[in-house]
């Protein structure tokens, strides 16, 4: 079983202005497991395939990933960020099934330990 050591992203709705809101995102770092890796492709009569990730990784759970499980947006995988598809819980651990490359907005600031 191959180790995990990355980020994952966590995004919260925050007001920037009177009336508009952002989705903020900031990373956390997590150690774990690959569980489950393989690559696959769709070609849904497009020009370009989308290249899919059928990947699970159980990472330790801290009290931040248990209380923020319904924020959480991406997880950096081989230099790829990838959306998070699934999310089971097994305490302590959580395991994260992952699915499209990920395109939504990215933390800004460094990651947070």
């Amino acid at each position: 079983m191959a180790r995990f050591y990355g980020e994952i992203g966590f995004g919260h709705i925050v007001e920037t202005a009177p009336g508009i809101t952002e989705d903020v995102i900031t990373e956390r770092k997590f150690y774990g497991d690959v569980l489950r890796s393989n690559l696959r492709t769709n070609d849904n009569d497009k020009i370009n395939t989308d290249t899919l990730l059928n990947n699970s990784i159980r990472i330790v759970g801290t009290k931040y990933a248990f209380d923020n499980i319904r924020h959480m947006r991406y997880i950096k995988f081989e230099g790829v960020l990838w959306k998070i598809d699934t999310i089971q819980v097994e305490r302590p651990r959580l395991v994260i099934g992952m699915g499209d490359v990920y395109n939504g907005p990215k933390a800004t600031a460094p990651s947070v330990a």
